[in-house]
């Protein structure tokens, strides 16, 4: 007799990456998938991203500047835009490309499957498999949709706010709650930055982790831990479907 709750869980776990290859649990830093924002700080650039919903430009090169080896000396604002400049922690050139990969790839992903994976992370929680190990992995914390935008090959990549969700890191809050029993707090996008990292760290001190005030843009997919939480939410209705007892081998 066919057991729907067993292979329920099959399905399920197929569907959900927990592994150290996942961005969503263990974010690096790599030459060319993401890139950190070092100027502005982290609490005013939430202010004009997400507060102000301010566009923000990349710096380009300024041509009247003399070059210097390999290193640009790059304007505080361009001709074309008013908006404040972000300085990143990779060189022009390196910035330039990732920049262009990330919009690349974000336009691909909107076109193919019809959601922005675009996001600018808050905060990083610097976490451990044990309080005995010394090896901590970071995830990224409250994650703010946004997109990057090229109006010509002469203008600066601009930073706007995307209109979805803003979310905390759903993947590591499921991996907190089943495998430590820690539930993160809700977050209040119209409320205090620093307060709900303030929360955070209250909540797991006890296991010696901290939440690091780090920016940085990436793409992150999170797709299946809804379909995942939603196999959980109506495992009766799916299990009692007989289209989908077929497809699970019921004769």
């Amino acid at each position: 007799m066919l057991d729907m709750n067993a292979k329920l869980e099959v399905w399920r776990n197929k569907l959900l990456d927990l592994s150290k290859r996942n961005a969503m649990l263990n974010f690096r830093d790599t030459r060319r998938s993401n890139i950190r924002i070092v100027i502005p700080a982290i609490h005013d650039l939430w202010q004009k991203v997400v507060v102000d919903e301010e566009p923000l430009e990349f710096p380009i090169r300024d041509q009247e500047l003399l070059e210097t080896g390999d290193q640009f000396k790059m304007t505080g604002f361009s001709d074309e835009y008013s908006s404040p400049v972000l300085k990143t922690n990779k060189t022009f050139q390196e910035q330039q490309k990732i920049l262009l990969n990330l919009r690349s790839k974000s336009k691909t992903f909107i076109e193919e499957q019809g959601i922005n994976a675009l996001y600018l992370s808050f905060g990083f929680l610097s976490w451990s498999e044990a309080t005995y190990s010394e090896q901590f992995f970071d995830a990224p914390l409250v994650l703010v949709p946004i997109t990057i935008v090229l109006e010509s090959i002469n203008s600066p990549f601009v930073l706007n706010l995307h209109d979805d969700e803003i979310v905390v890191n759903p993947t590591l809050k499921y991996k907190l709650e089943n495998d430590f029993g820690i539930k993160l707090p809700e977050f209040d996008e119209d409320g205090d930055l620093e307060l709900y990292f303030k929360r955070v760290e209250e909540i797991v001190s006890s296991n010696g982790w901290l939440v690091k005030r780090e920016t940085s843009i990436s793409m992150l997919s999170f797709l299946k831990i809804n379909m995942y939480n939603d196999l959980e939410r109506h495992r009766g209705e799916i299990s009692e479907n007989p289209i989908v007892r077929a497809i699970a081998g019921d004769a």
